[in-house]
This record gives structure tokens, sequence and C-alpha cells, in this order.
């Protein structure tokens, strides 16, 4: 017909998943899936991506669809760390331990805890400490965390108290107790090292609606990575702390084996070269200085000793 176009036949893709395009995805995966797969971010500067975050959520290497655990299993070494609520922010708790599907596997991160507490709770629109201090106390008596570190601000009185409660149920030479001295460059490092243990299926956790969202929106600006200011979700507390638990596992599982390589003895589950240990090493033996601390030389006893897996 008159004044109709006619357009020449398109017989293959304008665009081939070829090895170049291959190389893009794995240089920065987030802008790929932006520019080539149309896969809009939540954010702007998004840190994480969708399959990062997918493979949190799944099942685990044997198939196993996991669930949040009230009680331990004895063969297995926790750690636990909680985010502190600011004025009216969230308080996170999270638990978690280390654990492999043979002797010569490496070691996954899994999350069996995860605990927040929200100032729209409670009738007065502020979280009470003493509930939350309750709760701690428990999960600590349970599942005995070898560790367990709360952010530097706003925690010391609750640390002292879960110290004083700790030691008359005579713990206090098993589980420390402490704040975790933090600066922009450990979150960081930490965060990165978090990221690459996902990207290997190192970090598996039962699924959690709100540390999902959080991960979807955390930012990347270059040099802190954090939640954004504007948007439904401007917090990150869930995700800190399951970030922070993962940093600590794999670092301590990390400084066992070189420990041991020092001594010129073999570990007993070799590590395969790990892409995420340099991102943490620094910032997870920093609190190996300073004077001897008891339970972290009850803790080095027990690695020593074998019974941490």
């Amino acid at each position: 017909d008159q004044g109709t176009t006619v357009f020449p036949e398109i017989k293959e893709p304008h665009q081939l998943y070829d090895d170049n395009m291959r190389a893009e995805e794995a240089e920065d995966p987030i802008s790929f899936d932006v520019e080539r797969r149309a896969l809009w971010a939540e954010v702007l500067e998004a840190f994480l991506t969708g399959s990062d975050i997918e493979s949190l959520f799944a099942a685990m290497p044997d198939g196993r669809i996991l669930e949040f655990r009230d009680n331990p299993e004895p063969r297995f070494m926790y750690m636990a760390h909680g985010d502190p609520a600011q004025r009216r922010d969230n308080f996170a708790w999270v638990i978690g331990h280390l654990e492999r599907a043979a002797p010569d596997e490496p070691a996954h991160v899994v999350i069996d805890v995860i605990t927040v507490w929200k100032p729209s709770s409670f009738d007065n629109g502020q979280i009470s400490l003493i509930e939350v201090r309750e709760a701690l106390l428990a999960d600590i008596l349970r599942f005995k965390p070898v560790d367990v570190s709360f952010d530097q601000w706003g925690a010391q009185l609750l640390i002292e108290e879960l110290i004083a409660d700790i030691s008359r149920a005579g713990l206090g030479s098993s589980i420390h107790v402490g704040e975790r001295p933090a600066t922009q460059l450990s979150n960081r490092a930490n965060a990165i090292a978090f990221r690459n243990a996902l990207r290997v299926g190192r970090v598996h956790s039962p699924h959690h609606v709100l540390l999902e969202q959080e991960l979807r929106n955390l930012q990347d600006n270059g040099s802190k990575v954090d939640h954004p200011s504007s948007g439904p979700t401007q917090t990150n507390d869930v995700a800190t702390a399951v970030i922070e638990v993962t940093a600590k596992l794999l670092a301590n599982d990390r400084s066992r084996h070189d420990a041991l390589a020092a001594l010129g003895l073999r570990a007993r589950t070799p590590q395969p070269d790990n892409p995420f240990a340099s991102a943490f090493s620094e910032a997870g033996r920093r609190g190996s200085t300073g004077p001897a601390d008891p339970s972290r030389i009850s803790l080095q006893r027990r690695a020593d000793a074998g019974y941490i897996r």
C-alpha cells in the first residue's frame, strides 16, 4: 500500500550472548542485568544482583530447604551478632554456624536465627531493651555461641549485663561477648567478602522477607555499602548482622587453617583457593591483637582439640 514502510526480515538476533557478552556480564553483572537483560535494579548503584540474593535462599547443596532453628546441633560451633537499635531503628540479631557436606569440602555458612525487634511493635514506639536482653540471653544459653558481638554504638550496657548473666550461668569462660570495633573500611571489606561468598554458593539462609528487601536495596557508592536514604526500604540492620556473622565464621575457619599450616600440620579440611578470604582477612583478625582473653583462649583450645569443624 502507498505510504507503508516495509522493513527487511530479521533472520538472526542483533546481539548474541557470546564470549564477549559473557565477559561483559562477568565484569559488571549488575549493569549487565539492567542494560542487556532489562532487569531493572531496585536502587541505583546496587551492591548485589538478584542472582546473589536468590543463591542465599536456595536449597543447600544436598537439597535441604533450610528453616530457622530453635535449638542447636551440638556438633556445630555457633557465632552471633547484634545490630542494636539507634533511637527508633530496628534491633537485629543473627546466629549462624559452619558446616561441610564432606570432610574435604569447603565450609558453608548457615544462618540459624534471625530476630528483629521493631519500634512499631511497642506501645510507646521504643524497643524495650529488657525484653531484648531476655530473648538474647535465652538464645545464648541454648546455642552457646563462642563469639557474640555487637556494633560499637549503644550496646555497652547491654554487653555488660549479658556478660554478668552468662557468668552466673557458668559459661563465662566459653562465650566471648563484646563490641565489634568497626570502620568504614572494615565494614566494606566484610560486605565484599559476603558478596563473594554468595557468588560461590557458600552462604545459606532460610527465607526472610526483611533480609531480602534490605539486600536488594543495599547501595555501593565506591567507599561505603549502606541502605538508601529514600524509598520503601531504608534499613540494613538485618543485612548488617548476617554479613558480620558470615565474615566472622569464614575468617575463623580460614585463621584455623592458616594456624595449622604455620605449625606444619595439615588441616582436617583442606581449603581451596579462597576468592573472598583476602577481603576480610585483615578485618577478621583485628580482634586477635591485644591482651589475652580467656574466652578466646578457650576457643583456640577447642579448635586445637578438633571440636571446631
